[in-house]
């Protein structure tokens, strides 16, 4: 079942004000806040809502890895550190080892 005109305003509310109440988005929209709870209980809703979302979360992270990048290139060393680091690059490690061993050397 495709969504309604009014769900969709309602889900372009959502997006647009997410701390918003939903009697503050109903009143805004002009329906009834009990119309919203049900519109908000319906799967096709939630799905087209959590796409939304979902898309909204593509985009945020397209510009912070342009942006880390960007700072990167501009020599910023927390930037190249993160880079490095989430792609499982680590600096060498020292390590300290006792060896002992004999060598013996015979010249003829």
């Amino acid at each position: 079942m495709a969504l309604k005109a009014g769900q969709l305003e309602l889900i372009d509310a959502m997006m647009a004000h997410p701390m918003a109440p939903d009697t503050v988005l109903a009143k805004e929209l002009g329906i009834n806040n009990k119309t919203v709870g049900v519109w908000r209980k319906q799967p096709e809703f939630q799905e087209e809502l959590k796409r939304r979302l979902a898309d909204k979360w593509k985009d945020a992270e397209r510009l912070a890895t342009a942006k880390m990048i960007e700072l990167a290139a501009d020599g910023n060393f927390n930037a190249n550190k993160y880079i490095l680091d989430s792609n499982g690059y680590a600096p060498a490690t020292k390590i300290e080892a006792d060896v002992k061993t004999d060598i013996n050397i015979t010249i003829e």
